[in-house]
């Protein structure tokens, strides 16, 4: 599958980031996924400054050639991004997994997007994948 991911990006340590990023993208391309991320593969780690509207536009752009979006919780965090990124899959009958680390607790309402998606169970996907390893989300993925 072709996988886009999301995660907070506001406030988060950006050398943290993408030491977990490529952690993230090592796991699922063991499990044959391909993916990508705004902050790797569309801004290039800051190369690239854009706006948030071209960001958007620029995630419009791309969503068709993913078949699913993954939200990375790795804390309790608030990320309206990631939100909006969750929704716009949504929106256009994409497949949108929520993958929350086993020790992040979240507000019940946090999860609601993502269990409402009726495109996971169409494709027979988790709506939620709480993990300790980045292999295990991957890992059901594969249905």
């Amino acid at each position: 599958m072709k996988i886009w991911i999301a995660y907070r990006f506001a406030g988060a340590d950006l050398v943290a980031l993408k030491e977990e990023l490529a952690k993230i993208r090592a796991a699922f391309e063991a499990e044959g996924h391909s993916v990508a991320t705004m902050i790797e593969d569309i801004q290039r780690w800051g190369a690239a400054p854009m706006s948030k509207e071209d960001a958007i536009r620029e995630l419009k752009r791309r969503v068709p050639a993913h078949d699913a979006l993954v939200c990375f919780y790795f804390d309790d965090g608030v990320s309206s991004g990631r939100s909006w990124e969750a929704g716009y899959f949504d929106a256009k009958g994409k497949p949108t997994i929520m993958a929350v680390r086993e020790d992040v607790l979240l507000r019940e309402y946090e999860f609601a997007l993502f269990r409402a998606n009726g495109a996971n169970a169409a494709r027979d996907l988790p709506s939620v994948v709480r993990y300790h390893d980045y292999s295990y989300v991957a890992k059901a993925l594969r249905a």
